[in-house]
């Protein structure tokens, strides 16, 4: 970790000094524009509207009357793009007579397709212009998506199917190649990949992105090894914070609920999500973001315990404890641990513990250990924690450096090979970044805690086995079992 830290500096260091060393605008004529954004027809004043110097980072946002001010380290003439969600983009020439009291009007857009994504070719297209077929949620759709946050929503884009684990772990996946756990599909977080190192999957957004910093949502549902690399074999989920530049000032929400389930041992409890961002640019060359997001629910809990054993004839639709010795219920664990109780009668005679008279009492039959309920041994009380923040540096107006940190713990319950009870897990994301208006270069670090995750039928398992092992307490069965038959 230390030897990664101290490379990441290195890294970034001499980024900063070759941006230096290229630079060659810190002494050029500064050009400062001022102006008012309307709606065409109404004429009503636009808040939020970006506008940004054409094939550079340097931009702003119109305030709350619709006034932007920009400076730019150039001399005219230049253009400025001013966009906004449901208007149609528009380009203005600036030159020495148009730089104050600029009067710039958007028309609300009637025709699909002007949305503009990066991961289809890693570089900004239309998305009528992108090669492969893009899904996308811009800041309207997560805002408005009927479901209790941004990434419930994943599964109404086309071609996505979503495999619920519980409450707050969803994996989703495209192509049909459904699973628990996603390794076929890449999950990325402002370019970096969000999936947790240990387990080679991303854990849903447990430790992903706060919905009130998301600007975008890009899916492309097909193959996208050539772009991120060879595990993007099903597609890539692209995520996008908000720049503090251009979305500035202080936001909060409050989502709550109820949930019912009459199965539960507590049947109707309380949903509680806030979340909260803060953003400032301290001046046109420095800004700075930081969030948070809390929630804390009681997860649903499982109510399945039909016998999955298919032992002594018995399937999967009946059986039970009493009518099956090799019960193995689904939802139950510590009782996967079976043996023949004839080859246990075997042993008891060889040992001298048993008479040989014994053995015609005994059957041919499976015996199975008793279990635990999935609600005693997993940790149903859901939370989860992200933190973000992030200084963004405008160098030049060509260049912008970016350092972000993410930060997020939960608790939570995952279906794998095992059901795994996900208790203080927590994942950190660490990032330095050099971005141009065509190219990038990226550094980042993943770290990744377990904390006191287990999983919950080994779990099971192992008290049965700490109180009793297995083999004094199918002798001691087995035993008690001759007894019964012998007396009648």
């Amino acid at each position: 970790m230390q030897n990664f830290t101290k490379s990441l500096w290195q890294v970034v260091f001499l980024l900063l000094v070759i941006v230096s060393l290229c630079s060659h605008e810190a002494f050029a004529q500064t050009t400062s524009i001022s102006g008012k954004v309307t709606e065409d027809k109404t004429k009503e004043t636009l808040v939020g509207v970006n506008i940004v110097v054409k094939g550079r980072v340097v931009g702003t946002i119109t305030d709350l009357n619709g006034n932007f001010n920009l400076r730019v380290n150039q001399a005219p003439p230049f253009t400025l793009v001013f966009s906004m969600i449901g208007f149609t983009s528009k380009e203005i020439e600036i030159t020495e007579s148009n730089v104050s009291n600029l009067q710039v009007t958007l028309t609300e857009a009637s025709i699909l397709g002007q949305e503009i994504v990066v991961s289809a070719s890693r570089v900004e297209e239309s998305v009528l212009q992108s090669p492969v077929t893009v899904e996308r949620m811009d800041i309207i759709s997560i805002r408005e998506a009927p479901q209790a946050n941004f990434y419930d929503g994943l599964k109404n884009m086309k071609g996505v199917e979503m495999s619920t684990q519980s409450l707050t772990f969803q994996s989703f996946n495209t192509r049909g190649f459904n699973a628990n756990g996603n390794v076929r599909t890449v999950q990325l977080i402002d370019g970096m990949d969000n999936q947790a190192p240990g387990l080679n999957f991303s854990v849903g957004n447990i430790a992903g992105i706060s919905e009130l910093d998301l600007e975008s949502v890009e899916l492309l549902p097909g193959a996208a090894s050539a772009l991120y690399g060879p595990n993007a074999i099903n597609g890539i989920l692209l995520m996008n914070s908000k720049n503090p530049f251009q979305y500035q000032g202080f936001s909060a929400q409050i989502k709550s609920g109820i949930m019912d389930q009459n199965t539960r041992s507590n049947p109707t409890t309380g949903f509680y999500d806030f979340a909260a961002r803060y953003a400032t640019a301290f001046s046109d060359k420095v800004a700075m973001k930081f969030n948070v997001n809390y929630l804390r629910a009681d997860d649903w809990q499982a109510n399945d315990f039909r016998d999955q054993s298919l032992l002594n004839g018995f399937g999967i639709e009946n059986g039970t404890r009493e009518t099956n010795p090799g019960f193995n219920g689904v939802n139950i664990y510590g009782d996967e641990t079976n043996v023949n109780m004839f080859s246990v009668a075997q042993s008891l005679v060889g040992a001298g513990v048993l008479p040989q008279a014994a053995l015609a009492l005994v059957p041919q039959t499976f015996v199975s250990r008793t279990g635990y309920l999935e609600r005693d041994l997993a940790d149903y009380g859901t939370k989860s924690l992200k933190l973000n923040a992030a200084l963004h540096w405008r160098l030049n107006d060509n260049v912008e450096a970016i350092f972000q940190g993410n930060y997020g713990a939960g608790t939570t319950v995952y279906t794998g090979a095992d059901r795994y009870s996900i208790t203080g897990f927590n994942i950190g994301q660490y990032k330095a970044e050099l971005r141009g208006a065509n190219w990038f270069l990226r550094a980042y670090t993943t770290q990744e805690r377990s904390g006191d995750s287990y999983a919950i039928g080994i779990a099971g398992q192992g008290i049965n086995e700490a109180w009793k092992p297995s083999q004094q307490w199918f002798g001691q069965y087995v035993g008690a079992f001759v007894q019964a038959r012998s007396l009648g």
